[in-house]
């Protein structure tokens, strides 16, 4: 995410099955402080920390046995084909 000069990335690293690791980054191209900026990063944190508490129960849901399986998105195409092929080389 990118505003007024800041930009934020987010990478994640596959573990194993269960466990992703996320690398959060913060960049700015003004090194100096300014109130705006700590209250944009203390924003981004928070809006961090929520997802991170969503994904976490979302990950909890999908490994009960209420969950089977479900689509990806059927409006992905080229993100189901490329999951598919990577399901069927595990596979065989």
């Amino acid at each position: 995410m990118m505003r007024d000069g800041n930009v934020n990335t987010i990478q994640v690293i596959p573990v194993d099955a269960e466990t992703s690791l996320g690398i959060y980054r913060d960049y700015s191209l003004d090194e100096k402080t300014t109130i705006e900026k700590e209250e944009y990063f203390k924003f981004v944190d928070q809006v961090r920390q929520e997802d991170f508490e969503l994904v976490e129960k979302l990950q909890k849901g999908l490994s009960s046995e209420a969950f089977t399986n479900g689509i990806f998105s059927p409006t992905e195409h080229a993100a189901v084909y490329f999951h598919e092929l990577i399901d069927n080389n595990l596979q065989n």
